[in-house]
């Protein structure tokens, strides 16, 4: 724990420019917060998880100076080690009506993750009822470490919609996974485990409970033999935080042990691959990728702004803050301080610094119920918000009170403010989208609207919309944009828009939405696009003969273009040497290689862009027996170097 903390205190010494800052300064620090959560009831509340046993909640205000103590469990609870204790929690999906939400704690003799559920109190919405606990599951742990912690529910999956809960568990800790739990499907460890808390599915498998939880018969296992029912995916090592997007995507961040750190994207019956790989590379072999589901970005173990030690999940941003941030996945590591996001369209994972050795140790990332993103920091116990860079102040206002149409549509209006926060004149434009109630969205649906405003001016624009009568009923939301487009901050603002329902009739999810200014457009000098950062796409995939890799640049520079194996051995050299802007293209001859998962990977100057790959023959050609040669010489059965990885714990802070 001292390592730690004393690397916590050089980065501060040498990290770069500060682009977080410390939401809540008037609020006394927390004693060792490893979650942050809010519950979706229109109350504006944060909740912080303190590791040594308690839950604080406070106002989702600036000038917030105090917490109130919502719930304590410290006596039921283990902290031996880094990685044991209070260590996440859920609010139930109907948490605003039934008041019950989920905790994950170590508990001692024996030493076990307990998941539980507590309830609220009747008489104050900021105090739980200590004496509600129904214990949902219990797992015997035979280590102290590697005990995840994240609890998190799903999108709507059951036969009427119901919500599951997502529990994930680590190896069994030590080192080497030493029980080889990881691929064993038999046990509960080293599994991602999906719950139906509501008790209508089948009786737990494999792990002990009360009858609260139950397993959802659509689990990808039930039944099988050799494979617990609860388990959703397996082979994972340390799955300390995840969470799902806006397109209901699974993000699993997995703490590596010697040299890599995962990024996954994850589906029912996944295999994920520890210990024989890690990442993408041979761990512990033999090494066969069949049937493995690989990581979409990995980093290595280094001191610097590419690499860390502790991978530290996040979220897909969707707030309204930070515009530039929208869409992109926002994830950290624990030991260097460095945030970065990635920018997945389902092949290509784009991995960019956001915040490089920023001095925080971070433990979790949170989420306000408005979608503000947050980190907790465990080296001040203090929660850190981001400052976004922003040339715009930007608000949107109903004209004529909330915005509804009837079920054939109509039109309505809104105001758009926008206001020059910077010291020089700026270019500014507007623009808009539209996030309809079945979750389809509509991209500009008005401008882009340019604008060109003096230090501290203002403006006012009125915007009209026409909703056609094909737009699903329901609310939908309008996102409003301002800034320095295409190539600068960007904030923005949502409104809301509701579509009154046709008893008996469903609507149909398409049909364009018509905007229009209001006001006579005002003349802006013409500015250059920003340049485009080089792009990589390689089709078709899956290839069985040979594969086309196109490769864009804006400006010359030098380019590699190579095809490796999932162990990171060059298969092919496809390109290397000065190229040209304009499109590239080089054809790989995948029918010399075996079947399997490839990585194409271009470098471009200081750019370098990953695009995973499937080979696989041709049907009816027949195929010879195919051995993959481990690339570890040799098992590896030396203990870890670097500190033990997840929540460390830590001198307990003052409140005051």
């Amino acid at each position: 724990m001292r390592l730690l903390l004393l690397g916590a205190v050089l980065l501060s010494a040498a990290a770069s420019a500060q682009t977080l800052q410390s939401a809540f300064p008037a609020l006394p620090a927390f004693d060792a917060p490893v979650d942050l959560q809010a519950p979706d009831d229109g109350s504006n509340r944060l909740f912080v998880v303190e590791q040594t046993g308690r839950i604080e909640v406070f106002e989702h205000a600036a000038d917030v100076a105090s917490s109130t103590t919502f719930l304590n469990i410290s006596s039921l609870i283990t902290t031996t080690g880094s990685e044991t204790g209070l260590l996440g929690m859920a609010f139930d999906p109907d948490y605003a009506q039934n008041g019950h939400f989920y905790v994950n704690y170590t508990a001692p003799s024996p030493l076990r993750t307990v998941i539980a559920r507590f309830t609220v109190s009747a008489d104050d919405p900021n105090v739980a009822d200590p004496t509600s606990r129904v214990v949902l599951l219990t797992v015997d742990q035979p280590y102290n470490n590697h005990n995840a912690g994240q609890l998190a529910f799903g999108p709507p999956e059951g036969p009427g919609g119901e919500r599951y809960l997502y529990v994930g568990l680590g190896d069994g800790g030590l080192f080497n996974d030493p029980q080889n739990n990881g691929e064993n499907p038999a046990t509960l460890l080293g599994s991602m485990l999906r719950l139906d808390v509501n008790g209508g599915g089948l009786p737990l498998d494999c792990g002990a409970g009360t009858g609260a939880a139950t397993v959802p018969p659509s689990n990808p296992f039930v039944g099988q033999a050799g494979f617990c029912d609860e388990i959703y995916a397996y082979g994972l090592r340390n799955p300390y935080r995840y969470s799902f997007d806006g397109q209901d995507r699974f993000w699993i961040a997995d703490v590596g042990q010697n040299e890599w750190e995962e990024v996954d994207i994850v589906q029912a019956g996944d295999n994920l691959g520890w210990d024989p790989y890690e990442g993408n590379e041979c761990f512990e072999g033999p090494c066969d990728p069949t049937g493995l589901t690989f990581p979409i970005h990995v980093y290595p173990h280094t001191f610097n702004t590419a690499g860390g030690f502790a991978i530290i999940g996040g979220y897909v941003y969707d707030g309204p803050s930070c515009a530039a941030l929208r869409d992109l996945y926002v994830y950290g590591d624990n030991v260097t301080g460095n945030v970065w996001t990635i920018d997945y369209d389902g092949v290509t994972a784009d991995n960019q610094l956001l915040i490089g050795l920023s001095g925080r140790f971070i433990s979790s990332f949170g989420v306000s119920e408005q979608g503000d993103l947050f980190l907790t920091d465990l080296g001040t116990g203090r929660v850190f918000g981001f400052d976004c860079a922003q040339a715009v102040a930007i608000e949107a206002a109903p004209v004529g009170g909330p915005l509804v149409v009837g079920p054939g549509g109509g039109t309505v209006a809104f105001d758009v403010t926008l206001t020059n926060t910077t010291g020089q004149t700026q270019s500014l434009s507007a623009w808009a989208d539209a996030d309809l109630s079945n979750g389809d969205e509509i991209a500009a649906v008005i401008g882009p609207r340019a604008l060109s405003l003096p230090p501290g001016g203002s403006v006012t624009r009125r915007v009209q919309v026409q909703v056609p009568a094909a737009t699903p009923a329901g609310v939908s939301t309008l996102t409003v944009k301002g800034g320095d487009f295409p190539d600068g901050p960007i904030s923005s603002a949502r409104i809301t828009v509701t579509k009154e329902s046709v008893a008996g009739r469903l609507a149909a999810a398409d049909g364009a939405w018509a905007a229009a200014w209001l006001d006579a457009p005002e003349a802006v000098a013409p500015r250059a696009a920003a340049a485009a950062t080089p792009a990589l796409h390689v089709g078709p995939n899956p290839v069985t003969d040979r594969a086309t890799v196109r490769v864009t640049l804006e400006a010359p520079t030098p380019l590699r273009v190579e095809v490796l194996d999932v162990l990171g051995r060059r298969v092919a050299l496809l390109a290397d040497g000065p190229a040209e802007a304009g499109v590239h293209a080089v054809t790989w001859a995948a029918e010399a290689a075996p079947p399997g998962v490839y990585l194409v990977r271009m470098t471009a100057g200081d750019t370098v862009r990953t695009q995973r790959v499937t080979h696989a023959r041709r049907p009816g050609r027949e195929t010879g027996s195919i051995s993959v040669a481990p690339a570890c010489a040799a098992q590896r059965e030396r203990a870890p170097t670097r500190p033990p990885t997840g929540p460390p714990a830590r001198e307990p802070a003052g409140r005051a």
